[in-house]
């Protein structure tokens, strides 16, 4: 039985930057937080040298924020992978694979050393094909992982001002290891990688005293409490 690859292209997406802007309710610190997605792309699974992507993501705007405010910068890169497993049949006659299996061991290398390995499986026990050439297509187990790094203070600079941030990603890898047994040799195994998932920048502010301003409030509504009372 011989293995070979069955997903040749690549497709690249990257949608547009979702912002929100958090507040912690103990020290008003602000946080401003871009993110975007990208994929899912289902990777050519004999190409080890990767697949770049490429995502954009707001600057710290200078014109709309005080710089002078910022006590952080940090990048997320979170992803979700699936391996798939096809049986192809090559007889003329429908053609029963009684397992299946796939291990395929991939990559992501993003901004700031930032790095996420997994290995994709999938598997089965029976799967029933066709003739002609025609293939079935096994999906495993969806596998999410997440990581995290800061900016240094030194290197803000290149994330400060207006317009956007170019960040790419490298994916990687190994083409896969595919095994089947049943067919009586008419069958052939191969498969893929499907990956996606999300870029995020988040740009802390320097925390703000709530007291002072829940204490004036508190001022406020207590002489607008006395002023009532009194008309009354």
């Amino acid at each position: 039985m011989r293995a070979f690859a069955c997903r040749a292209w690549v497709q690249r997406l990257a949608l547009a930057a979702v912002a929100s802007v958090s507040f912690a309710a103990a020290a008003a610190a602000a946080v401003i937080h871009y993110e975007t997605t990208f994929g899912p792309a289902d990777m050519a699974d004999f190409d080890p040298f990767g697949t770049p992507i490429q995502v954009q993501l707001p600057k710290f705007d200078t014109s709309t924020y005080d710089v002078s405010k910022l006590i952080g910068i940090n990048v997320s890169l979170s992803t979700q992978g699936t391996a798939a497993i096809d049986v192809f049949n090559n007889k003329t006659t429908t053609r029963t694979s009684t397992s299946q299996s796939v291990v395929i061991n991939v990559d992501m290398a993003g901004p700031l050393g930032l790095t996420i390995s997994n290995a994709l499986t999938a598997s089965n026990t029976t799967a029933v094909a066709v003739p002609g050439g025609s293939s079935v297509t096994i999906l495993g187990l969806p596998i999410m992982d997440s990581t995290t790094a800061s900016v240094a203070p030194a290197d803000w600079a290149a994330y400060e001002g207006s317009g956007l941030l170019y960040l790419t990603l490298l994916v990687t890898n190994d083409g896969g290891t595919y095994s089947g047994t049943g067919g009586s040799g008419g069958l052939s195994y191969g498969g893929g990688a499907i990956l996606g998932g999300t870029v995020a920048i988040s740009y802390e502010l320097v925390p703000e005293p709530v007291g002072v301003g829940l204490f004036g409030m508190a001022l406020v509504g207590t002489a607008l409490a006395r002023r009532r009372t009194r008309r009354g």
